[in-house]
């Protein structure tokens, strides 16, 4: 089967239908959020400051005249997107019933692109520095630094607090595991993005498969795992106060009580 008829046949299913759809318009929206609106931020600040070389400054026309052709596509391609949602879905239900009704992979596919789409501020194109942000990241590529010369886990940096215990301090495994992807990555700022990230999807996850075992209904967990994973808390811990060890901590804290429940429930699997 070529490219081109696995297409047709997602388009023809209704369910993958609407995957496609909001991978699309979802897709649409992250470019729009993390690169056209970024650069009209970047630019503005630039123009509020500087001008542009010749005494003009901020202006809606001089902002409107640095969006390009990328940012109009990405504008009319999530504009379909929306009208096209929203008519399969005044015509035929096609969203309305969707989480009740659609396949388990289906399901799980839509639920991944709402998921990604809550956390792809950690992704944008800026640097990490709010709160402990940039201490972790420091940490990242000392570690990283130190596998690449020495090929192990460093115990001591002299570059932090005049002299401390590298792994003593808080969050070791965040050090360790961080050290280790930035060791293929060879940027500690990407790393920690991508880390982030990565544990913002896994939060989700877990955070629905409790919800589903605790007995709710697959439209009350998605609601459940999307709020708590996309709320602005999880934001504001991680890309402002740059707490990141608690990001596995939070993971962790789901899979006990995860674990917990299940063996609440089936109590003679331990016998």
């Amino acid at each position: 089967m070529t490219g081109l008829d696995t297409l047709a046949a997602i388009v023809a299913d209704r369910p993958w239908r609407a995957v496609l759809l909001l991978a699309v318009l979802f897709g649409a929206a992250a470019f729009l959020s993390l690169y056209a609106i970024g650069n009209l931020k970047d630019q503005a600040v630039a123009l509020t400051l500087h001008g542009n070389g010749h005494g003009q400054g901020l202006s809606a026309a001089r902002l409107l005249a640095i969006l390009g052709l990328p940012d109009a596509l990405g504008a009319a391609i999530g504009l379909a997107a929306f009208i096209a949602a929203l008519w399969l879905d005044l015509r035929g239900r096609l969203f309305s019933r969707f989480i009740d009704s659609a396949p388990d992979r289906a399901f799980l596919a839509a639920f991944g692109i709402m998921l990604a789409w809550l956390g792809h501020a950690y992704l944008f194109s800026g640097v990490l520095l709010a709160g402990d942000t940039g201490t972790h990241i420091a940490r990242f590529h000392e570690i990283s630094e130190w596998l690449i010369r020495n090929h192990e886990l460093p115990g001591w940096t002299n570059f932090q607090y005049l002299g401390s215990s590298l792994l003593g301090f808080t969050g070791p495994l965040t050090y360790v595991i961080g050290g280790m992807v930035d060791w293929f990555v060879q940027d500690a700022s990407t790393t920690a993005k991508l880390l982030l990230f990565t544990l913002h999807l896994i939060a989700g996850w877990l955070a629905f498969a409790l919800l589903r075992r605790l007995g709710l209904s697959r439209f009350a967990a998605t609601v459940g795992a999307l709020a708590y994973a996309g709320s602005f808390a999880h934001l504001h811990l991680f890309l402002y106060r740059g707490v990141f060890p608690q990001a596995f901590t939070i993971c962790f804290l789901l899979t006990i009580f995860l674990t917990a429940e299940g063996i609440m429930r089936a109590p003679c699997a331990l016998a």
